[in-house]
Formats: C-alpha cells, structure tokens, sequence
C-alpha cells in the first residue's frame, strides 16, 4: 500500500451554522479552508507515482469555484431566501449544500469529489483515503472514506501473504536461556513484548 499527500487552498469562504442559537457560529463568518488529500493506491503508475499531482488542476479550480468568495449555505436555511435576494442584487455568489454546512461536511464533501475524479481517471486504481479540512491552523475536520481504507488494507494483507509464501522455510530451534541467578521475580504473567454528495449541492 502507497499513500502521497496534497495540500491546497479553497479559497476564502463565508458561511454560518444556523441550529448553533448558542453560538456565535450563528453568524455569518469566513475562514480560508484549506484541505489536505491523502491518497491510496496498491500499486504505483508507470512514473513510479500513486497520483500525479498535476492532473488535480482541474478537480483544484472546479472545488475552488464551488467555495472561494462564496456564501454556502444549508439548504434548509431560514434565511435562504433573504440570502438569494442579496445574490440577486449582486452583493454575494451562493453555493447551496442541502445536506449541510460546516468544516465536517465540506471535508466529506470534498473527499467524495475528488475520490470519484480520481479513482475514473486511474480506472480504480488510486482512491482517497481521507481528507483533512483546516479552517485555521488550531482547528480542522477529517473525513475518512471507509471503503478505502478496507480495500487498501485487504490488498496489504493480500500482498503481505503472498511475500510470506515466498519466504524459504527456515528452521529455527529455541533454545532454553540460563537462568541468572541475580534476576529479579516478576512472575509468570510478565508480557513477552509482542453519498452521492454531487446530488446535494448547486451553486446558488
């Protein structure tokens, strides 16, 4: 199993927790997100490569165009209608999440978007493990795409045997060791150290 890294900017973007009545995150507020892929694969492309990191431009600017200079909002905000009549007046540009805002659901949406991309373009051989979403540096969310892990693990521990197979039968006798005379007791249980997430968002 093979895993590389990507970190990229979204852009800055505006957006309010409206169920938080508690909360100042009540309020419309804006972060620069930032996100960080990690990427799985069995096997690595003909350039030695789990995912060529210049094929993400496109994936980068289409996620960049759904959130940087942006209000998303919930689809079931109140306020939705207030905030499509400033968009109207030409005061904001709205992204519409029906299945929620917030620094968890803009990670899970964004590892299901650039998981389906990636994993149609290499013919299922590179997948998103899981994506890490920073709001600022003290404070990020982490999405990770279970059927990924799974597959990599089995094709770990497929490999794993079959390299074990491989392995020339060694005969290894255990030997009894002296007993030191100065060693203390410490008895005898001392351990021996062995969604389709494309369907739930538009663009306002």
């Amino acid at each position: 199993m093979f895993q590389s890294t990507k970190t990229f900017e979204l852009g800055s973007v505006a957006f309010r927790q409206w169920r938080a009545k508690h909360s100042h995150c009540q309020y419309l507020h804006g972060y620069q997100l930032k996100v960080k892929v990690v990427f799985g694969a069995k096997k690595l492309d003909d350039k030695n490569w789990v995912q060529d990191f210049g094929g993400l431009k496109s994936i980068r600017s289409e996620l960049q165009e759904l959130f940087d200079h942006r209000v998303v909002v919930a689809g079931d905000d109140p306020e939705l209608k207030s905030l499509k009549e400033l968009q109207d007046s030409g005061v904001l540009k709205l992204t519409i999440m029906e299945t929620g805002v917030g620094c968890e659901k803009f990670a899970e949406f964004v590892a299901n978007f650039i998981n389906n991309k990636v994993s149609d373009a290499s013919g299922g051989r590179v997948n998103v493990v899981l994506v890490e979403l920073f709001e600022h540096t003290d404070n990020s969310a982490v999405y990770i795409i279970e059927d990924s892990i799974s597959q990599q693990l089995e094709a770990y521990k497929t490999s794993a045997e079959t390299q074990i197979d491989k392995l020339p039968n060694i005969s290894v006798k255990a030997e009894t060791p002296k007993e030191n005379p100065n060693a203390a007791s410490v008895g005898p249980n001392t351990s021996q150290g062995i969604g389709n997430m494309f369907g739930g968002t538009r663009l306002g």
